[in-house]
């Protein structure tokens, strides 16, 4: 049977030799795409480790083979035209997030409002290289193969594209079981997409690392088991902290005011630049008594980025490896602070000046079990940019907001002008860096410093 198959498959692929062709380009331009990718995100394919390079090419036959499934030719450049698109989107991803974009993500269309700036910042010159294989092969196809395409029956066709796959499988079966999984335990949990999607990707390439995230897509909600509980309520008790929190402590119930900053480091903090503070009210908050101020902190987001740090914040809780907590368990019951304010008779509310769909804003807070959501629909767009309200009329508008908030209360005010990329408008721009600044880096201390002055407004 299989020398029958055999000869079948090379009378086919010569008879069909135009056919055959094109199928090769469309398995290079495949390759070529996963190769510039990795180069793109600075994890180049080894050419040293054979194993890798036969796993990229082993991704770029699977996808072509699609050449074999259908009489119309124009779907496998559809299809390559969809690679493309998705290796765009995952390294505009990439430039933000450091990971390629997990499953759940593909979701999130409203998070890209007012985010068109930020896009088309993080695209590259290089990058279009990207398109050169989907833009010859169909320019190539409308003058040349198009004329010279033969039709055949189905069965050569599928008997051509089961000895594809057969190979892809054997490789991988090689790569998987004898050498590449000694290295990183591909096959367990403790492998390499674990900890680096990016590295394993390249070490594995694109097959494996779509297999890896549908099935931790969909990989059930596992409970912890006894023994697990009891190794971690070990570890609270003897790293329980025990600082002294009396500042906060009181006989009256005082209100709770809590400024998330966008995108706010800590290196331009108590730092100048020609003479002049960076964060003026900021380092005078910090020189005060009561404050207390933890600049050495590492970041504890991940994918979520903004929506882990109320995560983090409200629940006390890290958020997961793969996907945004906000997506991907929106409907979760947690124990929160503004629960537990409320069970004290405090009033809660987050305040945006952005959409009340970003980041799920609208569903996440009434789970952290705030009272109200006040997105921009409740504010005056007396000056806004892209993303929507500037720090200066949303944090004035807040300001007069919580002034008729039933006491007490705890209020969540999220900030966006000092988002990537830092374009603040005109009339915004308060600090002038030295010439030889990088532009970026001017962008964001003038945003940081009008963000620091919006602050210094509020209290």
């Amino acid at each position: 049977m299989m020398p029958t198959a055999i000869t079948t498959a090379i009378r086919y692929s010569y008879s069909k030799r135009y056919n055959l062709l094109f199928f090769c380009l469309l398995v290079v331009s495949y390759y070529f795409n996963f190769w510039w990718f990795m180069q793109l995100v600075d994890r180049p394919i080894e050419p040293t480790i054979y194993s890798s390079v036969a796993l990229h090419w082993c991704s770029a036959l699977f996808l072509a083979s699609s050449f074999f499934c259908f009489k119309s030719k124009t779907i496998s450049l559809y299809l390559l035209a969809f690679i493309h698109l998705y290796l765009m989107a995952n390294l505009l991803y990439y430039r933000t997030y450091f990971t390629l974009m997990p499953i759940d993500s593909y979701t999130m269309i409203s998070n890209l409002n007012g985010l068109y700036d930020s896009v088309v910042s993080a695209i590259h010159t290089a990058d279009t290289l990207l398109l050169l294989p989907t833009l010859l092969l169909s320019i190539s196809y409308r003058f040349f193969f198009k004329k010279r395409f033969s039709t055949s029956s189905l069965a050569p066709r599928m008997i051509t594209f089961s000895l594809i796959m057969s190979s892809i499988f054997a490789t991988i079966a090689i790569n998987l079981y004898i050498e590449r999984n000694e290295v990183s335990n591909l096959l367990s949990d403790e492998n390499e997409f674990k900890y680096d999607v990016v590295d394993g990707t390249s070490t594995y390439g694109f097959l494996h690392c779509w297999a890896w995230q549908v099935r931790t897509a969909f990989q059930g909600t596992q409970e912890l088991t006894a023994a697990e509980k009891s190794k971690i309520e070990t570890w609270l008790t003897a790293h329980r902290a025990t600082q002294d929190l009396s500042f906060v402590s009181s006989s009256t119930n005082k209100n709770l005011i809590v400024l998330i900053v966008e995108s706010l480091e800590s290196f331009p903090i108590g730092k100048q630049l020609n003479r002049r503070a960076i964060t003026p009210f900021l380092n005078e908050l910090i020189r005060n008594e009561p404050c207390r101020y933890y600049p050495n902190m590492i970041p504890q987001v991940n994918i979520g980025h903004s929506s882990d740090t109320q995560l983090i914040f409200n629940t006390g809780l890290l958020p997961p490896l793969m996907g945004a907590a906000c997506f991907k368990y929106p409907h979760n019951s947690y124990y929160t602070i503004p629960i537990a304010l409320h069970e004290k008779g405090y009033y809660t509310c987050t305040l945006l000046g952005g959409n009340g769909s970003f980041w799920n804003q609208g569903v996440v807070n009434k789970n952290y079990g705030f009272d109200d959501l006040i997105s921009i629909e409740k504010f005056t767009d007396d000056e806004s940019f892209e993303m929507g309200l500037t720090d200066s009329t949303f944090l004035d508008q807040s300001a007069a907001k919580l002034s008729a908030f039933r006491q007490p209360f705890m209020a969540q005010l999220i900030t966006l002008s000092s988002h990537d990329p830092y374009r603040l408008i005109d009339n915004r721009m308060y600090f002038r860096c030295p010439k030889d600044t990088p532009k970026e880096l001017s962008r964001y201390l003038n945003a940081v410093n009008y963000v620091d002055k919006c602050i210094g407004l509020l209290t």
